[in-house]
Order: C-alpha cells, then structure tokens, then sequence
C-alpha cells in the first residue's frame, strides 16, 4: 500500500478596486449536482469495496464549470473540501468524462466516458468506515460535487508468503480496519470456510491506520502428508470486531519437506553408524583420504564408513 499527500482547496476571490470605485463581487463558479454510484438513477444503494476494488462513478447529474476535475476521498459530504480530504487518482478531462467514446488507455486503471468513470477505490493506507468521493473541477472556489451517498470500504487480509513448509514463519496482514479496531485471527483445514477453526489470537488491534501485522509459523500438518499428497490447503479466517462485515478468507499452501536421510544402523565394531550424512562428511573429511574409504549404497540410503580404527577413536 502507498501513502497519497493530502490536498486542501483553497478560495481565491480577487476585488478590483479603483478610485472611489469598487466593483460588485461576482460569485465563482463551480460544478454542480450529485454523482451517482454504479447507478444513472438517484438515490444511490451504499456500495461495498475493499481498498483497490472497483467501483463506477455516474455524472450523469452533474453541471461542469471547469475543463479538469480531480477527485478526492473525504468521510464527510460537505460540497466543499475539507482538510481531511485526500486527493487521489489522476486529474481527468471533462470533455473525456462527456464523451460518446469510452477512452480505456489515457488512465490508467480507468474506463472514462459516456458520463462513467469506471475504476478502483484507493488502495493507500485509510482505515476502514464510509466514505465519500468529491470532484473538484476549478481554483476559483473550493466548492466540489460530492457522491449522494456514501462508500463503505471493508477490511481486506492477507498472508505473506503464501505457501510454505510447517513450522515456517509467516505473517498475517490486515488492511482497511477501523481505526485501532479489533481483530479475531483463526486458522482451518482445507479451502475455507472451513468446519471448525483453531484460535491464532483474539483482540488484536489495529493502529490508527486501520491495520496490524502479526508474525507466526505454520500450523504443523506433517501428518496429513502422504508419498501422493505433497501439498494441503489450510485458510486463515479474520472476524472484524464491531463492524458487521462478513469473515475474510485467505489461503494457504502447506508444502511436504521430506525428511533428509539418515543411515541406517549398522552393527559392527569397524563401523560408524546411526549419524547423518552432512555430519559424517564434517567431521570425518580429514580421515577419509588418510584412514578409510566412503561407500555409498544405491537406492537404499545406507551410507557406510569403513574405518581401519576403532569408532571411539575418530
């Protein structure tokens, strides 16, 4: 995710004054109307999307005073901006936004055309909450055409990486909570939801941003490996506390590591036995070429060392 710089507009009015004469002030222009979300007919139902999902904005209803508009996030519908608001997204053409042709390449990442702006919310780093989306179409006042209702943006989970051994570290991230919200984390076999979850940690907060990381290891699942089944599905679940939102899912691979090979127990008093591979070549490599010589059997993983003195004394 990536921090966007926040933008204020700020009212400009210019007063002409000549001797003995001030001229009336002339009101600034700016758009009007209300845009519309994945609609073309008001009201707007409450739309639903993760930070970096798509949503498509209607301007259908709206006046346009000036040749540019650029958009901004705020979690009030003032029609004007306030210094909470954040700029995001590229500036458009309203001549674009008004046109009969769909332009697909001039933005990228958004459908403009036919009144419809078609794109994704921003994927920076907001909590979670209702949202509204202005547009800002000039410098000559602060005034914006602001959504007639508001966007709520939902939490979003992730695991990193995504598949790994038993046993390997890991971390789970959450995104878009609500500002030093609370989290349940718990973990299930097989492709979610499963039919019963094991506890990871309950009430875990979130920072100011709306979101926490947390560091474990994978669950160990060595005995559900088989020589035919080299991989198993398990899902992390996250419940956000208080918010109503539905659980969120995310999937993991748990990868078969094969045990390395060990030699089998030999008995005899020449010998040396019982001991891996990577530790008899260490500490037996200066006594190979000067005390005895290295065998090893094909295919049954027996790795003998015949010795010409006795085990004690290596």
């Amino acid at each position: 995710m990536h921090k966007q710089s926040k933008e204020t507009g700020l009212a400009l009015i210019a007063l002409l004054v000549v001797p003995s004469l001030a001229l009336p002030l002339v009101p600034a222009k700016a758009a009007s109307g209300n845009i519309l979300v994945n609609t073309k007919t008001a009201p707007s139902s409450v739309a639903r999307v993760k930070p970096g999902g798509s949503i498509n904005l209607y301007f259908g209803l709206v006046t346009w005073e000036g040749e540019l508009t650029a958009f901004y996030i705020s979690q009030n519908a003032y029609p004007y901006l306030t210094l909470d608001d954040i700029h995001y997204g590229p500036t458009f053409s309203v001549a674009k936004i008004r046109s009969s042709t769909i332009d697909t390449t001039t933005y990228s990442g958004y459908n403009v055309g036919n009144n419809w702006i078609n794109g994704t919310v921003p994927a920076f780093e907001i909590p979670g909450g209702n949202y509204y989306i202005k547009a800002f179409d000039g410098h000559t006042s602060s005034a914006v055409v602001v959504t007639d209702n508001y966007i709520k943006v939902l939490a979003t989970f992730e695991v990193e990486p995504t598949s790994g051994p038993s046993r390997s570290p890991i971390e789970l991230r959450g995104y878009a909570l609500p500002a030093n919200g609370y989290a349940n984390l718990s973990w299930g076999r097989g492709s979610y939801p499963s039919a019963t979850y094991t506890k990871i940690v309950d009430f875990l907060q979130a920072d100011a941003r709306g979101q926490f990381t947390y560091a474990m290891l994978v669950p160990d699942l060595s005995e559900a490996f088989d020589e035919q089944n080299e991989f198993y599905i398990i899902n992390f679940r996250m419940i956000v506390i208080g918010t109503g939102q539905d659980p969120v899912y995310v999937s993991f691979n748990v990868k078969w590591i094969k045990e390395k090979p060990h030699t089998h127990i030999m008995l005899g008093a020449n010998f040396l036995f019982g001991i891996d591979l990577f530790l008899i070549l260490s500490k037996l490599a200066s006594k190979i070429l000067s005390f005895g010589m290295l065998f090893l059997v094909p295919n049954r993983l027996q790795i003998l060392y015949l010795l010409k003195m006795p085990c004690c004394q290596v």
